[in-house]
């Protein structure tokens, strides 16, 4: 994973330095792409079954959003985190395989936090 990062910070260098009327539709969705590859690191392959639909619904909902780089990917990365956490309550009785759960949908929401928020960081 960290080298995934480490090409992100590269790409990133390659897209500033594009001069393509493009350029920000390519970066939008190479991050679209870094999000749902963390979602699915982080929350999917391990609780599958219970858990798929929502890579979907991330992946249906994440087009709308204009710039990986502000709040509005936090905002959306909450409330679908929160939808998780309302099925994991809601179907799944298994005190451990909850816990599990919030933990995986936690790191992912820090993967995301760190890298698509910190920008201070990156550049």
């Amino acid at each position: 994973m960290q080298k995934m990062y480490q090409l992100q910070a590269i790409i990133d260098n390659i897209f500033n330095n594009l001069h393509l009327d493009n350029c920000h539709e390519l970066k939008k969705q190479w991050q679209r792409l870094c999000v749902m590859k963390l979602f699915m690191e982080h929350v999917v392959i391990d609780h599958e079954g219970d858990l798929l639909k929502f890579a979907t619904r991330l992946d249906k909902y994440s087009d709308k959003i204009k710039d990986y780089r502000g709040p509005q990917v936090l905002k959306f990365v909450s409330t679908l985190l929160i939808a998780v956490e309302d099925v994991v309550m809601k179907e799944i009785g298994d005190k451990t395989k909850q816990v599990s759960i919030r933990e995986s949908c936690w790191n992912f929401f820090v993967d995301v936090l760190l890298n698509f928020c910190d920008s201070d960081n990156k550049e």
